[in-house]
């Protein structure tokens, strides 16, 4: 018969599921639980931190050359960062023993913003309550994913941002599409005024000589009289 589970090694339950064929060996694989879930925390403290090397590059100032980067006062990137840091030091749970916040479990931050783990404090949790730790890292990383969701989802602050700068580039392209029609018919105005007054000049010149011609002619008859 099958039993669901048997322990034959000390603190290792097999589950059983099914029977092996007669002439087959079954194959069991251990894996340690404890590095699986401190290699994911590894990864998360990676991600972070290229975050945090990416906030510095595109939010930072240099007073010397005055140069700024491009989110440099943006409120939306500084508010995801606020976030993140204050999850932190965000309460989880009140119980005596249990993990209540990033910090109890060895999660520090330093001046710069960047995250580190002692792993010691952290595999000190998971060997004494696996599950309630896992429960506890979960749970965070759920707020993560939440919070990421508020930033980077569909509707998210991101999108919206977005949204509303291509808008306003739309705008500024039609406000320039209308500039250029005004300065077009400013031009053509212009020109119309100028061919006016460019006949009108010729007019007075064309007058001006008949005029002299006159004045001319009226000495000449005059000199004659005399």
């Amino acid at each position: 018969c099958i039993r669901d589970s048997i322990t034959a090694i000390d603190g290792l339950t097999l589950g059983l599921t099914s029977v092996t064929a007669s002439g087959e060996t079954a194959v069991v694989k251990v894996a340690d639980r404890t590095s699986t879930v401190t290699n994911a925390v590894k990864d998360l403290v990676t991600a972070y931190n290229e975050l945090i090397d990416l906030q510095g590059q595109v939010a930072s100032y240099d007073p010397e050359s005055g140069q700024a980067g491009t989110l440099f006062g943006d409120t939306t990137l500084r508010g995801l960062i606020t976030s993140l840091r204050g999850s932190f030091s965000a309460s989880q749970s009140t119980v005596p023993g249990e993990i209540s916040s990033l910090v109890t479990a060895g999660f520090t931050v330093d001046n710069d913003g960047k995250l580190s783990v002692d792993f010691s404090t952290l595999e000190s949790f998971l060997d004494d309550d696996f599950s309630g730790t896992l429960e506890f890292l979960t749970g965070v990383g759920s707020d993560y994913v939440d919070l990421a969701d508020q930033y980077v989802g569909s509707e998210g602050l991101l999108q919206v941002r977005t949204d509303g700068i291509q808008t306003r580039l739309e705008d500024i392209s039609e406000q320039r599409i209308e500039l250029d029609e005004r300065i077009e018919k400013l031009q053509s105005r212009l020109q119309q005024r100028y061919a006016n007054l460019d006949t009108l000049l010729a007019g007075l010149q064309s007058t001006s000589q008949f005029i002299s011609a006159q004045l001319t002619n009226l000495n000449v008859s005059r000199n004659n009289d005399s």
